[in-house]
C-alpha cells in the first residue's frame, strides 16, 4: 500500500517515499540477526520507541552526530542505511535471549522469529484466543488457528471439527 502511495504522490510531484515508510527514518520493521543466530522481528513504529531501540543498543549518542540527529528522519539516504547498518551490527553484539530482556525493559517492540510450531504454543497467541484446542471425533484434541478478529454480530474462526468425508 505505502508504494503504491508513494507511487501516486511523485506522479503529482511531491517528495518520494523511501522504503515504503512514509515518516522515513530507520525502517519500522527491521529484521536483525543475533549472536547465537537467531532472528529477530523489531517492529519500532513510533518516534519514541525507535529511540528506546537506538539507545537500548548503545547507539544513543550517535544522535548527537549531525548525519543523524533528525532520526527518524534523515536529510541523506546515505545517512539512513549507515545508521540502520549500524544498528544491525550492535544486534551481532548479544544472544536472542540477552536482546529480548532488554528491549522488554526499554519498551522496544520485538519478537524473536519462531517455527509455525512454536508460534501454536506462544503465550501471547494463546492468550488472545488466536490458537484455540478443539476435539475432532477422529483424531481427538487438535490445536489450531483460531479467529484473528471479533465481531460483536458475527461468530469468526472455527465453529467445530471438520467434517467427515461423506
Amino acid at each position: 500500500l505505502s508504494s503504491f502511495l508513494g507511487w501516486q504522490l511523485f506522479e503529482r510531484g511531491g517528495e518520494p517515499m523511501r522504503r515504503g515508510y512514509a515518516g522515513g527514518g530507520i525502517p519500522p520493521y527491521m529484521t536483525a540477526r543475533t549472536k547465537d543466530g537467531h532472528w529477530l522481528q523489531i517492529g519500532s513504529l513510533t518516534v519514541d520507541t525507535q529511540r528506546n531501540l537506538v539507545n537500548a543498543v548503545g547507539l544513543g549518542d550517535a544522535l548527537n552526530d549531525p548525519r543523524f540527529a533528525g532520526m527518524p528522519k534523515y536529510d541523506d539516504p546515505e545517512h539512513e542505511s549507515l545508521f540502520q547498518r549500524m544498528v544491525l551490527e550492535k544486534i551481532l553484539e548479544k544472544t536472542r535471549d540477552e536482546w529480548m530482556d532488554l528491549f522488554i525493559k526499554s519498551d522496544v517492540g520485538a519478537e524473536p522469529f519462531r517455527t509455525t510450531q512454536q508460534g501454536m504454543h506462544h503465550d501471547q497467541a494463546l492468550h488472545n484466543g488466536n490458537v484455540i484446542d478443539l476435539v475432532d471425533p477422529t483424531v481427538g484434541k487438535t490445536r489450531q488457528l483460531g479467529p484473528i478478529a471479533r465481531y460483536a454480530e458475527t461468530p469468526t474462526g472455527p465453529a467445530g471439527p471438520a467434517p467427515l468425508k461423506g
